[in-house]
């Protein structure tokens, strides 16, 4: 996943599905951590808790650049199209 996220990361132009594929399969990781632990609480010890937690959080917050950097090469490209 991350060779991918590279690859396309590092292209001339930007891919609009490879960029909603990547926020969507990070929106994915952040509800799949939320549910595990919510649904398995004793699984992890609290250090462990925090840690996917933390994770989580770090996870979402590259989703929203990603979302902010998509929004922003849409409307360059509308710009550019005027």
């Amino acid at each position: 996943y991350a060779g991918w996220l590279l690859f396309s990361a590092r292209r001339p132009e930007v891919n609009v599905w490879a960029g909603r594929a990547a926020i969507i399969l990070n929106m994915l990781w952040v509800a799949g951590s939320v549910a595990l632990l919510a649904a398995a609480p004793g699984l992890f010890n609290t250090l462990r808790q925090w840690l996917v937690g933390i994770v989580a959080l770090v996870v979402a917050d590259f989703a929203l650049m990603q979302y902010l950097g998509l929004r922003r090469a849409g409307r360059a490209a509308a710009a550019r199209a005027m």
